[in-house]
């Protein structure tokens, strides 16, 4: 079974049922994406984040939206 969930942002999931419900349990679940990620979007959230975890690809929030910006780019995605 396939539900569709439309958000406040043009992003679309589906949600679908993994695991039947049973006497003693409910189903299972997730959520999973439709359609071509807004970068826009993507870059909202890395705006928005106060605090990124280190790792050895991005020691920083700035190298993460400079690869994303980057990346963007070389897709041809006009940045809004």
């Amino acid at each position: 079974m396939t539900v569709k969930i439309q958000t406040a942002t043009p992003k679309r999931y589906a949600g679908e049922i993994t695991g039947p419900a049973g006497f003693f349990r409910q189903a299972e679940w997730h959520l999973r994406p439709e359609g071509v990620p807004d970068i826009q979007n993507v870059l909202n959230l890395i705006n928005q984040a106060k605090k990124l975890e280190p790792t050895n690809r991005f020691p920083s929030i700035h190298a993460l939206k400079e690869h994303t910006t980057k990346e963007c780019m070389r897709r041809g995605k006009p940045l809004a």
